[in-house]
């Protein structure tokens, strides 16, 4: 940036020693004169023009720069890692991915309350413990038994 800004006033010095050693020879012929001093006016706007549009180019780059490191460290942040898989699919299929896999949990979670809803009823606890005394009989009759189940 500072190299630029430096190029810049080496070329607005050069154009001003030329309008002054202009004057000079050309002070005898005025319509010459004028004529060459709208040009050295042109010609410094474009300078100006010019110099600015490369600070403003460098000053594009450097923000492509930051937005790339930015979108990096946003595709590591742990809010993210959820739907960091759908960040390179097209918007639409990634919404359509998020939203089956939202109604696949939903319907997870409908049928994990539909088991806690029957198993918090009294006779479902009651038929939880008859069927693991049936089962610890049916485990003790067993020949082929080591033992294990004996200690529940």
């Amino acid at each position: 940036m500072q190299t630029l800004f430096a190029e810049m006033e080496e070329k607005q010095d050069k154009i001003l020693k030329i309008k002054v050693s202009g004057q000079k020879v050309l002070s005898k012929n005025q319509p010459l004169f004028n004529n060459l001093t709208k040009r050295i006016e042109t010609l410094e706007k474009e300078i100006i023009l010019e110099e600015k549009l490369k600070i403003y180019i460098s000053t594009l780059k450097q923000q492509v720069v930051e937005l790339q490191q930015e979108r990096m460290r946003l595709s590591v942040h742990p809010r993210y890692e959820p739907i960091v898989n759908y960040s390179d699919l097209s918007e639409n299929y990634a919404v359509n991915k998020i939203v089956k896999y939202g109604k696949m949990l939903k319907s997870i979670q409908d049928s994990l309350n539909e088991h806690i809803l029957f198993f918090n009823r009294p006779e479902a606890k009651k038929f939880i413990i008859k069927y693991c005394k049936d089962f610890s009989e049916s485990v003790e009759g067993d020949s082929s038994d080591t033992g294990f189940w004996r200690g529940f």
